[in-house]
């Protein structure tokens, strides 16, 4: 049956979508989003991210081993020489989490925009009228435009959450290391009671001694990394403020004073943070300076996840992060796909897959604070 160039096939809305999600093909028009904010922690990990290749019954297996804890033998003459059989050699578990987005597109939507639809399948000959097929790719844009937001909001919070609330959920970075306790519970299926399988813990932090503690958490992660260091740090708005006073401001923040406070140029290492978050292709939140050649962030996500948790503290809570030992491994990054039309209503659906693991192979090398 022939229609005019103003309708389309439900084919050809599927197939406009399609276009849409693997590349922008219209200039979208300008709007203004009023609750979005730009995060850098999530995007800093996946710029770190390893390619691990497919999980295996659901997870990865880290190999990871301690010392064998065997002491010299002191001998003479005739003594018995004794020998001791040690495996050193342990693994870590950590599983995937599936996750999925659906979203819809009402087809009366588009039909009020002026767009007809022909509800018969099959794509039919002739061009469509530029200004009719822009007015769809930017309603499906406007609203791919908010399914991504919504989709990297949500992921970068459950990257930083326990997700007990998800058990289908991969264990996100308080799950891992835990800001109550590094003595019980389990990292990668290992138990904490095991030294080896601690991370650092340091509570009450103060004016007064977070400057002496910062200096001895990060010496602390450092000395068993095997080589490597804490690259990245990420806190809260209450940790932030309390840094910057006493960086920018001598005595201000009513603990260290003279020769201690005010000895950073903040705006230098302002820039300098710039700069090193360009290496790894970063957007970073203008809340950031740079440390001894570490990131410090007030990553806006906390406070996203303040106004959720109220009582978990994350406004006072600063996260020092080694990525050689700590990371996200994304099995599927995003696998979108469409479905058909069904068949007693009008509209179209359609899914976003993704699949992540979180991983930590060196709990040790890992630290959290958080403030008195």
């Amino acid at each position: 049956m022939s229609v005019d160039l103003t309708a389309f096939s439900q084919e050809e809305i599927d197939l406009l979508a399609q276009a849409t999600l693997s590349r922008r093909i219209v200039n979208r028009g300008e709007v203004t989003s009023l609750d979005r904010v730009e995060s850098g922690t999530l995007k800093y990990a996946l710029g770190r991210a390893k390619n691990a290749g497919p999980p295996v019954q659901g997870g990865y297996r880290f190999m990871v081993k301690g010392n064998r804890g065997q002491r010299l033998q002191w001998w003479q003459g005739a003594d018995i020489l004794t020998f001791s059989n040690k495996s050193t050699l342990s693994d870590m578990v950590f599983d995937v989490g599936k996750g999925h987005y659906g979203y819809e597109v009402l087809y009366d939507t588009l039909e009020r925009s002026g767009v007809r639809i022909d509800y018969n399948k099959g794509i039919r000959d002739g061009e469509k009228d530029r200004s009719v097929v822009e007015r769809v790719v930017n309603i499906i844009e406007q609203t791919m435009d908010d399914v991504e937001y919504d989709w990297m909001n949500d992921l970068r919070k459950r990257f930083m959450l326990d997700n007990l609330d998800q058990p289908k959920c991969f264990t996100g970075r308080a799950g891992l290391i835990d800001p109550a306790t590094n003595t019980t519970g389990s990292i990668g299926k290992r138990s904490r009671t095991n030294k080896l399988f601690q991370h650092g813990l340091y509570t009450g932090l103060t004016a007064d001694n977070i400057m002496v503690k910062f200096y001895q958490i990060i010496r602390a992660t450092n000395r068993f990394a095997g080589g490597t260091q804490v690259d990245y740090i990420s806190c809260g708005d209450d940790v932030y403020d309390l840094l910057v006073t006493l960086f920018c401001n001598t005595g201000a923040a009513g603990g260290m004073t003279g020769s201690i406070a005010g000895k950073l140029d903040y705006a230098r290492a302002q820039e300098y943070a710039m700069k090193k978050a360009e290496k790894y292709g970063v957007s970073l939140p203008q809340d950031c300076f740079a440390y001894k050649d570490i990131l410090i962030v007030n990553d806006p996500v906390y406070a996203l996840l303040k106004d959720e948790y109220p009582t978990q503290n994350w406004g006072k809570r600063i996260d020092f992060w080694n990525f050689s030992h700590f990371g996200i491994i994304p099995v599927i990054t995003e696998m979108t796909v469409p479905h058909p039309m069904p068949y007693n209503q009008r509209l179209s659906r359609t899914s976003i897959h993704g699949e992540w693991t979180v991983w930590c192979d060196m709990p040790r090398s890992q630290a959290v604070g958080i403030l008195a």
